[in-house]
């Protein structure tokens, strides 16, 4: 079964005497091998897909605000490896989704910009102030870490308040 990575979540058995992963200090992000075959990840997927056009009209709307963070989750693949990270998103150019890194690691540093099609977009997030719009994927994430990490993964990630999805 091929593995994929994905950005902001390693989910790891620690012991809580010691420092956890999210308080720890990182020189690049967090990753997680999850499998392409996980039936939320598919569905995490399919409804962010689903709503992209809500994104945009949000992204129109909204993206002069200061402190409101838009972001694009996005397949990138190297020979056989394959990995997804978020993007911060730029707009829309003739028809593909702009998004520009912002936390890459160093042998991916050639992908600062790219350039996608609708059918590229894994995920969408908007992070207004803290509250979470969007992120299907970092919920799925998040559902799956135990109770006792989920503070801690909140506030790695940047992330108080999961608002509802119902566009």
């Amino acid at each position: 079964m091929e593995r994929i990575l994905s950005l902001l979540l390693i989910t790891v058995s620690v012991n809580m005497a010691e420092e956890t992963i999210w308080e720890k200090e990182h020189n690049e992000p967090l990753m997680v091998a999850v499998s392409q075959d996980d039936p939320a990840i598919k569905e995490a997927t399919e409804e962010a897909q689903a709503s992209l056009d809500v994104f945009i009209d949000l992204y129109e709307k909204y993206n002069d605000n200061l402190g409101v963070f838009f972001a694009i989750k996005v397949c990138l693949k190297d020979g056989e490896d394959t990995a997804h990270f978020w993007f911060t998103f730029k707009g829309v150019k003739d028809g593909k989704f702009i998004g520009e890194h912002f936390e890459l690691p160093e042998e991916l540093s050639h992908y600062k910009t790219v350039s996608v099609t609708t059918d590229d977009i894994e995920d969408w997030m908007i992070n207004d102030h803290g509250h979470l719009y969007g992120g299907y994927s970092i919920r799925v994430m998040r559902e799956n870490l135990p109770k006792n990490e989920r503070e801690k993964y909140d506030a790695y990630i940047g992330i108080k308040v999961y608002k509802e999805n119902n566009f």
